[in-house]
């Protein structure tokens, strides 16, 4: 006796349907490296990162995209933000089409965090 599948498949010739092999009709045009990524966003929700950064925002994101670029790739904030293209990491923080201007307000808008999240931190452990 056949397993399903082969008489799917032959019923499927019978009916004048074309087989071909899985993955055959598909072609990879990119592909972004993700480990590094997702393992320091794990890493970062983990710590309470984005929460300790501040409210949801697009400077909050940018600002969490920065750390943990610089985590995996440290490099200038422009070579960064090319990087960001290159990798999962802008798209999986929706910061991919950031603009240098956006860059400098994020870090503009950490700076009006910063007594925020030294609170928090000293309250967590001190």
């Amino acid at each position: 006796m056949l397993p399903p599948e082969a008489v799917d498949a032959i019923e499927a010739t019978l009916k004048g349907q074309t087989l071909v092999p899985a993955g055959s009709e598909f072609t990879i045009v990119r592909s972004l490296p993700h480990g590094h990524v997702a393992a320091v966003a794990a890493m970062a929700r983990t710590l309470g990162l984005p929460t300790l950064l501040g409210p949801a925002c697009r400077a909050r994101d940018i600002v969490l995209a920065l750390v943990m670029s610089r985590v995996i790739r440290p490099r200038s904030k422009l070579s960064t933000l090319a990087w960001w293209s290159d990798t999962t990491l802008g798209e999986d923080l929706s910061v991919a089409d950031a603009s240098t201007d956006e860059i400098y307000a994020a870090m503009d808008w950490l700076v009006g965090q910063q007594e925020a999240i030294e609170r928090k931190l000293a309250a967590k452990h001190l």
